[in-house]
């Protein structure tokens, strides 16, 4: 019987009508300007330093972008602020750093919207008596758990997981046993609701967790090169809570 359900949060739960790695990067690097004049005017940072700590930045966070997708290991924003700071010999403290990663994805907030169905479909399920957890690849745990807030989602989740906060990320095996240890449930006893097919319906699916596809406009190149074929796949997320009924019933 399936007792919780799993969701990702990007392009499952939210999304962007506009959507294209371009503009998400240039939000991004929108972002990290913004840390280096926060930077600057607490001085940390001196005016000849800026252009170094933008460029030094951004080339340690794509390649920590990249380790992270062949690695499966998620690397922080924190952990890269850090580090380009070391980099330049530049000091920090927590604090300073703290403040920078929430400067660096604040846009987010207005980048991501719920879809129509999003907060009817998990009103639903918890109506229902099923357990609502989140598991989301993402190097700012803060940022999620705040963006779920202003979205005014944060209410319906029994769990909140990022792969920032368990240092790994899906379809990483650890991402899953996290989210259903502290759960307190079975592998069999869950299902896993996610756009990706790779990180979410396939990482899933080795650990014999039931799985949903969300379809979505795009699918990635690794998607498509995937020899996979989900337990469950919908167009839109309000068809989830029917799927759910239905496996609980033949059980």
């Amino acid at each position: 019987m399936i007792k919780a359900v799993i969701f990702d949060l990007g392009f499952t739960l939210v999304g962007n009508e506009d959507f294209t790695i371009p503009k998400y990067l240039k939000m991004l690097d929108k972002g990290i300007n913004n840390v280096a004049n926060y930077l600057r005017e607490e001085g940390v940072l001196k005016k000849r330093d800026i252009k170094r700590f933008i460029r030094r930045f951004k080339k340690l966070r794509y390649e920590t972008f990249d380790r992270s997708f062949k690695e499966n290991i998620e690397y922080s924003s924190e952990y890269v602020l850090e580090k380009t700071l070391e980099a330049l010999e530049i000091e920090y403290n927590d604090d300073l750093i703290k403040k920078s990663a929430g400067i660096y994805h604040v846009n987010e907030s207005k980048f991501w919207k719920p879809f129509p169905n999003t907060q009817e479909t998990l009103k639903k399920i918890k109506n229902m008596g099923i357990k609502i957890a989140l598991l989301s690849n993402g190097p700012y745990d803060r940022g999620i758990r705040t963006l779920l807030e202003i979205l005014d989602l944060k209410r319906y989740f029994d769990l909140i997981e990022t792969s920032a906060n368990i240092g790994h990320a899906k379809p990483h095996p650890k991402t899953f046993n996290t989210v259903i240890k502290k759960l307190g449930l079975k592998h069999n006893e869950t299902i896993m609701v996610g756009d990706d097919l790779l990180n979410d319906c396939k990482g899933a699916a080795d650990l014999n967790i039931m799985n949903i596809k969300v379809k979505k406009p795009f699918d990635f190149p690794y998607e498509k090169e995937l020899d996979f074929t989900p337990d469950y796949t919908v167009d839109e997320i309000k068809e989830v809570p029917k799927i759910i009924m239905k496996i609980n019933k033949n059980l």
